[in-house]
């Protein structure tokens, strides 16, 4: 999902049109929101996820 997120972010960099920017951006945008869900699904569950590496990266950033 990590991998998706971070492509999503390139595609919208390379973007030729603002319609194809806005749905790539769009794209981002579901797949932070999915890492986030996930993210806080695991807290939930009692994991303590300072063990894992970043999860959710910063709002429009790849994760590095």
């Amino acid at each position: 999902m990590q991998e998706k997120y971070n492509q999503s972010l390139t595609k919208v960099e390379k973007s030729e049109t603002e319609a194809d920017a806005a749905f790539y951006q769009g794209a981002s945008f579901t797949y932070y929101d999915a890492l986030d869900l996930l993210k806080s699904q695991l807290e939930a569950f009692g994991y303590e996820i300072e063990k894992f590496e970043t999860i959710v990266p910063e709002l429009g950033k790849p994760k590095k």
